[in-house]
C-alpha cells in the first residue's frame, strides 16, 4: 500500500519556500491565474475560471478541464490545507463559503469520514452566538476542520460527505501498525550500511560528482529548504559541464531560467518603470481602469517596490499594451487579455538598452515560476541526478557503489513513506533496482564485509520485513 508521505509534503513545502526566497525582496511563488476560456467552453467551466481566491486565503496553483464539452457536468475545487492549523482551516472555510456564494457549490467532501456527515451537531442550540463561539474554539483546537466549521455556519445548505471508505481506511491503519513495529530497526540497518560505505565514495567517484552527492544529502536532510538552492545550482552546473541535454526536463528548464533571471531583477527599478508607464496611461485610460494605476505613484515609499503584487504588474502591462504603449515585444501582441498578453509577450531575457528591461525580466521571472510545479520539479530533479550520475561514473566499482547506496536510500525512503506516487510505482516495477540478495553480494566489491557494522543475518531479516512496506 502507498501512503502519501508527510515527508514528501515537507519536501514540497521546502522546495516552494526555497524558490520563494531566491531573493528576499521577491514575492512568494505566485498563483497560476486561470486563462479566460473560449466561448465554446461549457458555462460551469467558464464560471469556474472567473472564480478568484483572495491572496490572503490561498493561491490557485493549477486548473484543468476536459477537452470534450459533453464530458463536463460539474466542477471540482480541490483544496490542500495544513491539518489542525487554525489559520489554514479558517482560510479554507472562507474559500468554501465563497465557492458557495459565487458558484453555488453546496457539496463538500472531506477526508477521515465515510458517507454522509451530520453537520448539525450544535445547530439545535437556540443561541446562535454560542454555536459560533463553540465552533470557533473547536476549529482552533483542531477538533473541527474548516469545512465542518463552514457547514455549521451554513446549516441545511452545505451537504458534507466523507470520502474515506472505512474498510480500506482500517486496512491502511493495520498496515501502518505492522510497518511501525520493525521500521526503526530496519532503517537503522540501512543507515549503518550507508555510513560504512559512504566514505568510500570520495575515492571512487569523480570529485565533482562526490560534491554533488554531498549537496544532495544536505538538501534531503534539511526540511526548511536551505539546501535546495545549492543542490539545484550544483546540478545545473555539472549538467552544463558534462554537456547533458535538459530537453526532457521541462520544469527544470523553467527553474533554471528563473534562477538566471532572478540575478538581473532589481525591484526598485521594476517599480520605477511601472510608475513611468502609469504616468503615461493616466490621461488616456478609462475611468473604470484608473484603480489599476493607483498602486503605482511616485515618489515611492521605502517598501513600495516590494509590496506590489505580481497581479498588479500584470494588470498594468495588459492595460499599457491595450493602449499602444509597447512594454514587451510588439511582434508578439496576440491578445489584449490580461494573462495571455503577459504570458505570450514576455520572452527571453531583456538586455541592456531595451525598453522597460527590468519590468520585462521580472514578468518573465514570474512566468517561469508559474511553470515550476513542485511535485513534478522534484521528480525531474531526482531523474536528472540519477541519469547524470550514471553517465559520469568512471568504472565498475563506482557503478556498484552507486547502486548500493542508491538502493539503500530507496529502501529507507520506502520504509519511512517518503516516496512520491511515481517513485513508488517505479520501485514496484523494479526500475533501477538490484535484487536484494545480489545487492548484498555487491558489497564485496566495495569493502570487506568483516569491516561492516551490518551482518548478513540482519540483512536477511530486513529482506523478510519488506512485504510489510
Amino acid at each position: 500500500m502507498w501512503f502519501f508521505s508527510v515527508f514528501r509534503k515537507q519536501r514540497v513545502l521546502s522546495f516552494v519556500l526555497a524558490v520563494a526566497v531566491t531573493a528576499t525582496s521577491l514575492p512568494v511563488s505566485p498563483a497560476v491565474w486561470a486563462q479566460t476560456p473560449a466561448s465554446s467552453v461549457p458555462p460551469i467551466i467558464s464560471q469556474l475560471n472567473g472564480f478568484a481566491v483572495e491572496s490572503g486565503l490561498g493561491h490557485v496553483v493549477e486548473t484543468w478541464q476536459p477537452q470534450q464539452e459533453t464530458a463536463v457536468n460539474g466542477a471540482v475545487l480541490y483544496i490542500q490545507d495544513i491539518h489542525t492549523h487554525p489559520e489554514a482551516q479558517k482560510n479554507m472555510a472562507a474559500i468554501i463559503g465563497e465557492a458557495y456564494e459565487r458558484l453555488g457549490s453546496d457539496r463538500v467532501v472531506v477526508e477521515g469520514a465515510d458517507g454522509r456527515m451530520d453537520a448539525g451537531l450544535f445547530i439545535w442550540l437556540p443561541d446562535k452566538t454560542i454555536v459560533e463561539q463553540l465552533a470557533h474554539v473547536l476549529r482552533d483546537d483542531g477538533w473541527l476542520t474548516g469545512a465542518e466549521y463552514e457547514a455549521l455556519a451554513r446549516p441545511n445548505r452545505l451537504d458534507m460527505w466523507g470520502i474515506d471508505e472505512s474498510g480500506i481506511y482500517a486496512d491502511h491503519l493495520e498496515a501502518f501498525r505492522l510497518a511501525g513495529e520493525t521500521s526503526n530497526q530496519d532503517t537503522a540497518v540501512i543507515r549503518r550500511l550507508s555510513d560504512d560505505l559512504t566514505p568510500v565514495r570520495a575515492s571512487v567517484f569523480p570529485r565533482a560528482l562526490d560534491q554533488l552527492a554531498q549537496l544532495r544529502r544536505q538538501y534531503q536532510d534539511d526540511e526548511q529548504g536551505g539546501g535546495f538552492l545549492a543542490y539545484a545550482r550544483g546540478l545545473f552546473k555539472l549538467s552544463e559541464h558534462a554537456q547533458f541535454d535538459l530537453a526532457g526536463f521541462k520544469r527544470l528548464q523553467s527553474l533554471k531560467t528563473a534562477f538566471e533571471l532572478q540575478k538581473r531583477i532589481d525591484l526598485k527599478q521594476v517599480f520605477s518603470e511601472a510608475v513611468e508607464i502609469a504616468e503615461q496611461l493616466k490621461p488616456v485610460v478609462e475611468q473604470d481602469k484608473k484603480e489599476i494605476l493607483e498602486t503605482f505613484h511616485a515618489p515611492a515609499g521605502p517598501d513600495s517596490s516590494s509590496s506590489v503584487s505580481e497581479q498588479s504588474y500584470e494588470q498594468l502591462v495588459a492595460l499599457a499594451q491595450a493602449h499602444g504603449i509597447v512594454v514587451l515585444s510588439p511582434a508578439r501582441q496576440e491578445t489584449a487579455n490580461l494573462v495571455n498578453t503577459v504570458s505570450s509577450l514576455v520572452s527571453g531575457i531583456a538586455g541592456e538598452g531595451e525598453t522597460y528591461r527590468h519590468l520585462r525580466n521580472y514578468l518573465r521571472y514570474l512566468s517561469m515560476l508559474k511553470d515550476v510545479h513542485a511535485n513534478e520539479t522534484l521528480d525531474e530533479l531526482e531523474q536528472l541526478y540519477q541519469q547524470l550520475t550514471t553517465r559520469l561514473l568512471p568504472d565498475d566499482k563506482a557503478t556498484a557503489l552507486f547502486q548500493i547506496l542508491n538502493q539503500a536510500e530507496q529502501l529507507k525512503r520506502m520504509i519511512t513513506l517518503e516516496f512520491s506516487p511515481s517513485e513508488y510505482e517505479a520501485y514496484q516495477k523494479g526500475a533501477k533496482r538490484v535484487a536484494f540478495s545480489e545487492l548484498w553480494d555487491k558489497v564485496d566489491s566495495i569493502r570487506e564485509k568483516s569491516l561492516l557494522n551490518v551482518t548478513q543475518a540482519q540483512w536477511q531479516e530486513l529482506a523478510g520485513h519488506l512485504p510489510r512496506y
